[in-house]
């Protein structure tokens, strides 16, 4: 299922990020970049394990290459700044719009199971999407209140449906609807799942 997929995308994600562009860059002689203490290196290398970890494999096999052509310093053997790694990234393929903290500050986290048990999440979901940023109290009344619409029309649009009436437009935004429904709640499986698994983990 694909569900079950997910829940080992950031591990898997992040393993291709050590291996075709950490281990290898460091393996290349790579050296911390200048001004860089060994714990801020170390840490640089954790984040981009972490924001990396959509990237394909090819991708990420492009971006070690791009990573070597761009080192630093005279002798050419510095990492470039996190900034610039962040950027070539983005250049080779976008990040997914479900891959943003946003989404896994909010949707990811205790925030999109309850949005889906108050009936909001596909309304929370598009709000993310568009606007990109915390959402605020007066954002969160305009998406509830959007919930409320939205479940009435497609209540409607169900019944128009059953009796063949339903309109080419009305048929398109219940699909559209259901479609952002299932990448809603996909979110926060993953985010569940990883909470369990870290709370196993630390029970363990």
């Amino acid at each position: 299922m694909r569900s079950e997929e997910n829940t080992t995308h950031d591990t898997t994600g992040r393993d291709a990020v050590r291996e075709l562009v950490l281990q290898r860059l460091t393996a290349s002689g790579l050296q911390r970049g200048k001004g860089l203490s060994s714990p801020e290196h170390e840490a640089m290398l954790k984040r981009l394990a972490e924001y990396l970890s959509y990237l394909s494999r090819p991708s990420l096999e492009a971006l070690a290459d791009q990573i070597l052509e761009a080192a630093a310093g005279p002798k050419r053997n510095l990492w470039p700044s996190e900034l610039m790694i962040r950027q070539m990234a983005e250049a080779l393929e976008r990040r997914p719009f479900e891959e943003k903290p946003i989404v896994r500050s909010w949707l990811a986290s205790i925030e999109g199971p309850r949005a889906e048990a108050a009936g909001y999440l596909v309304q929370l979901y598009r709000h993310l999407r568009q606007h990109q940023r915390p959402v605020l109290p007066y954002d969160l009344r305009q998406v509830q209140g959007q919930a409320v619409d939205d479940r009435r029309r497609r209540q409607l649009i169900e019944e128009r449906i059953r009796y063949e009436q339903a309109s080419d437009e009305e048929r398109r935004w219940l699909v559209d609807f259901i479609g952002d429904e299932a990448a809603a709640r996909e979110i926060v499986d993953r985010g569940r799942l990883t909470r369990e698994r870290k709370a196993g983990e630390v029970a363990a």
